[in-house]
């Protein structure tokens, strides 16, 4: 009975991340939240993706990636292009025919890491 009083109040008080899955503690999740809001205004998150094969074909531009800047496969990836905000050639490696290829380092645009909470407006203003 104790044990299962103590599981009910922990999950009373925990929230499930919507971005991994993972059940937090509520002050811990805003927090993170709030953190991760204020790094993507800020533009402090920005991703960085390496590949070689770069095309870019209506609104989306399709790579292979690689896993570091000397180090590349056949894995491709598609992201639409204005996610792309500055490209770089860091170098040239070997692909799998034998052929040589450029190494581009993509900044990508920041991904969403946050959740914007949502308050109905009428029950907030509720006496």
């Amino acid at each position: 009975m104790r044990a299962g009083l103590t599981l009910y109040l922990a999950a009373a008080i925990a929230c499930v991340d919507p971005l991994t899955s993972n059940v937090t503690s509520t002050p811990e999740w805003d927090l993170r939240n709030t953190e991760r809001y204020a790094q993507a205004v800020t533009g402090q998150r920005p991703d960085t993706a390496y590949g070689w094969g770069l095309a870019i074909e209506g609104d989306m531009a399709r790579w292979r990636q690689c896993s570091g800047p000397r180090v590349c496969g056949e894995t491709e990836r598609l992201q639409p292009k204005v996610d792309i905000l500055a490209i770089e050639k860091v170098g040239t490696v070997e692909a799998g025919d034998g052929g040589t290829v450029d190494v581009l380092k993509l900044t990508l645009a920041p991904r969403r890491g946050y959740v914007v909470p949502y308050v109905n407006p009428v029950k907030a203003n509720a006496p």
